[in-house]
């Protein structure tokens, strides 16, 4: 490593690349164990015969780094494992609780360490954790708590689409292997937590302010003080985190190293301020190294009452290695600062990279270092120039500061807030000039230091809450007025790793080459050292040679290599560009794609020439406990570039086939709703009623529907139900929700593709009396999830399909599909494919031949 002048930078960055590889292709230890190996006695070698490195450091911290993540990916589990337990019959757990309990939509949720299974009336050994869902109304429960819990652990699972979040590697990550629904009777508190315990005399402090700052702040103040001081969000409403969100803000409400920074940033400032006056520390010059130290304890605290989330735990983190270069004796460089405070995370947690706050906090740094390293900073002002004059710089130099910091942030984090919260504020760069001094200067020491005297001078702190709260209700009206601009924020796609890299490398380069030194900056990587020499033994030769190739290649020209770097990532934006342009509107074939939503129905219909066609959106009954639209649909639009659904096509008002609409309807710019136009008396029926009004989306009344269609050369066929159903339903009982179920047939050349709801026999026996010949279809969305109710023998003849998919997942109780139903679907020769274990299928079809294309191979 003796060629670069900031090894740990690319040794970090070879630690993280070997985490990331580790975790798609995890596999043995032996290989890994191998490389690194050999990669460490290379190093050895080269370093005894004072040869330069380049290619082993990488090779070995690559090694070490899919090594580290392999525990949580690749994990061996002993006998006693609660994963061994997945197979449906109720258990009897004790243990603990290890997490902090929260409440949402009447469910109280934690993690549960298991210790003992109860089994023949005997305890046994038990570990592994649980993520534990209590209903309905439940005891209080603490962290610490030793619990008993009957019920049945379920195996996680994921819904599998092209761009869908990955919950059982999120839960992997953090240890947890099952989950368990129970009942508030069928869990029973066998100890209080231990009072002495540390982590319980915490909480209890983090509850203590919490209650506090209710008492002296109330409404919407409260909440966010609460979110800002003690890190409780629970009270954070999704319209104000929508209002924050679109200001640019919503960072702020969540504690990370913005806040930690400050915290330490004001620490030190005034211990160093108050060491300076002990002649004794400042004629030694410890004050600096003091300060740093002392800092270390208003840091921990502040994290221990934000209550030391994973998010906190980096931030601080983060602080103790850039304090750490007082201590040094030395002022560090802070590219390499902050490469070493992200391995030391990596270190300590190798999941880290994946997650949100990791990612955001590091590149919002890094692109400010790397921005300002390329700006000229105004000078300070001079302390011989006039007040005015010297007020005025000062001021420029602040607004300068704080407008670049902020556009650099921006620019660093906006692909990262594209792929995860699919939104970019145009109002950030104006609402964090205002929103950041105030609150992070201001709002918070204040109430920190209020809390803090809560314990010793109570009528003092409450004053000092006071006037937090005031400074926090004067920056808030401004939060909300900029959030309400047209244009405050936009709605985006998700983009793809090679867009993101496209754009860094882009703004990059065109910095590089926009700013007068972009010849070499300051700090290259490359030192001015010799090529490495060829190695004598053969066991080295081979990294030699590629270490002299890198180490040439690295020493041409930078300023050719940027132009060459900049002009080839224009063409593979552009190049990228024209593919999903292709992908969206200029392709003439239809592709169907049916999605896993769980126990529902949801499929996306693209037609030829890129107009788009939703039937049905899944849902859960509960839509507050979990949002199908938001939580599987929208992410898998945005990351096929859909942002306009054209129509959006209900068969029937049950939720498992309309609640995931609700969340299109009010975030998609959706033109039509089709429905049979038979209401229901539920909330996400008018829910979904009330957003299409909201939104202007077009509701034609069933009976004036085309029953036939063309959209890009595609014949959409209305079938079912006759246009008179609604009155006959007075006099035919069988006429329910399902068997008024829109029956919808897409032709396209030589094949033809049926979704025909959740109809029932009775509706397939008048269907096919009605349609005759033309219901043959090549592909069919088995009715009614594969329920034995339908698929009657008459509805298969007449429908002959060569390719059934069931959208269901089983539940236990109503067994979905049904066993006889399958081994119907087999003596009719079909292929049956189903979402929960096939994951998303696709249908692609240029009107001759079909792909039938599953997401998880068969």
């Amino acid at each position: 490593m003796q060629a670069f002048k900031r090894p740990v930078i690319p040794l970090v960055l070879s630690y993280m690349a070997g985490i990331a590889l580790g975790d798609r292709l995890a596999g043995g230890y032996i290989l890994p164990l191998t490389i690194a190996g050999f990669s460490a006695i290379h190093a050895l070698r080269c370093r005894n015969r004072r040869k330069v490195l380049l290619l082993s450091p990488f090779l070995l911290f690559a090694a070490l780094g899919y090594l580290s993540i392999l525990p949580w990916v690749a994990p061996r589990f002993p006998a006693h494992h609660v994963v061994y337990h997945l197979n449906g019959n109720s258990v009897t757990l004790v243990g603990e609780v290890v997490s902090r309990p929260y409440q949402k939509a009447g469910r109280t949720k934690f993690v549960f360490a298991a210790s003992r299974l109860r089994a023949d009336k005997d305890l046994h050994r038990a570990s592994g954790r649980i993520r534990v869902t209590l209903s309905g109304n439940v005891p209080t429960i603490e962290r610490g708590q030793q619990l008993e819990l009957s019920g049945k652990l379920r195996e996680l699972k994921n819904y599998q689409n092209p761009g869908g979040f990955d919950y059982v590697r999120m839960m992997a990550y953090r240890q947890i292997w099952a989950s368990m629904y129970t009942q508030p009777g069928r869990a029973r508190i066998l100890s209080a937590p231990d009072s002495t315990a540390f982590g319980t005399r915490v909480d209890r402090i983090r509850a203590d302010a919490a209650r506090w700052i209710e008492t002296h702040a109330g409404g919407v103040r409260a909440a966010v003080l609460k979110a800002l001081l003690v890190g409780d969000r629970s009270q954070i409403t999704p319209e104000l985190r929508q209002t924050f969100s679109r200001a640019g803000v919503s960072h702020i409400l969540a504690i990370s190293g913005l806040h930690i920074g400050i915290v330490a940033t004001v620490a030190f400032a005034f211990f160093s301020w108050l060491l300076r006056r002990c002649s004794f520390i400042l004629e030694r010059g410890w004050h600096r190294k003091a300060a740093a130290l002392m800092t270390f304890v208003p840091v921990i605290a502040y994290g221990l009452l934000a209550g030391m989330s994973p998010s906190t735990q980096r931030a601080v983190l983060m602080t103790f290695v850039f304090l750490s270069a007082f201590w040094l004796g030395r002022e560090l460089d802070p590219y390499s600062s902050l490469a070493a405070a992200a391995g030391a995370i990596l270190i300590v947690f190798p999941p880290s990279v994946f997650s949100i706050s990791f990612q955001l906090s590091f590149a919002a740094v890094s692109a400010i270092l790397f921005g300002l390293d390329r700006l000229r900073y105004p000078k300070r002002p001079d302390r011989t120039v006039a007040g005015i004059r010297r007020a005025f710089t000062a001021v420029r130099r602040y607004v300068f500061g704080m407008v670049t910091v902020s556009v650099f942030a921006v620019w660093g984090t906006a692909p990262l807030t594209m792929v995860y919260f699919n939104q970019v504020s145009l109002m950030g760069l104006l609402a964090n000039l205002v929103v950041v001094p105030v609150i992070g200067f201001g709002v918070v020491p204040v109430g920190l230091l209020a809390i803090c005297a809560s314990a010793l001078w109570p009528p003092f702190s409450a004053h000092l809450l006071a006037l937090a709260a005031w400074l926090l209700s004067c920056v808030l009206p401004v939060i909300d007025a900029l959030s309400r601009f047209p244009l405050a924020s936009l709605t985006t796609w998700t983009p793809t790793a090679l867009e993101i890299a496209c754009y860094y490398s882009i703004g990059a380069f065109g910095l590089l080459l926009a700013t007068p030194t972009a010849g070499r900056p300051a700090g290259d990587p490359i030192a001015e050292r010799g090529a490495p020499s060829t190695a004598t033994r053969r066991t080295d030769r081979l990294l030699s040679l590629l270490e002299g190739a890198v180490f040439r290649l690295l020493k041409a020209a930078p300023g050719l290599w940027f132009r060459v770097a900049l002009v080839f990532s224009m063409l593979l934006l552009g190049a990228d560009a024209i593919f999903w342009l292709h992908q969206r509107y200029w392709h003439r074939d239809l592709k169907i794609t049916v999605l896993d939503v769980g126990h529902g129905n949801a499929a996306l219909v693209e037609f030829p020439g890129g107009r788009t066609l939703l039937v049905d959106g899944g849902g859960f009954a509960d839509i507050s406990a979990f949002d199908s639209g938001e939580r599987v649909l929208a992410p898998f639009l945005r990351g096929r570039k859909i942002m306009t659904v054209d129509t959006l096509l209900l068969s029937h008002p049950n939720s498992d086939h309309m609640n995931g609409l609700i969340y299109i309807a009010g975030h998609f710019n959706v033109r039509e709703l089709w429905t049979n136009g038979e209401p229901r008396d539920t909330l996400g029926y008018r829910m979904l009623m009330d957003s299409a009004r909201a939104q202007r989306v077009r509701t034609p009344e069933f009976e004036k529907l085309h029953r036939q269609v063309s959209i890009g050369g595609v014949s959409a066929r209305l079938l079912y139900p006759p246009p008179d159903f609604m009155a006959r339903r007075e006099t035919e009982p069988w006429r329910d929700t399902n068997n008024n179920s829109v029956v919808l047939q897409l032709v396209f050349g030589d094949h033809s593709f049926l979704f025909p709801g959740d109809i029932t026999r009775r509706a397939e026996v008048e269907l096919v009396r009605a349609c005759a010949d033309r219901l043959k279809s090549t592909v069919l969305v088995v009715p009614h999830h594969g329920s034995r109710t339908s698929s009657s023998r008459v509805f298969l003849n007449a429908v002959t399909p060569r390719v059934a998919i069931v959208s269901a997942r089983d539940r236990g109780r109503n067994r979905h599909p049904h066993p006889s139903v399958v081994d119907r679907y087999k003596r009719h020769g079909c292929r049956l494919l189903s979402t929960e274990r096939q994951g998303a299928i696709r249908l692609i079809s240029d009107g001759k031949r079909l792909k039938v294309i599953p997401l998880v191979k068969e």
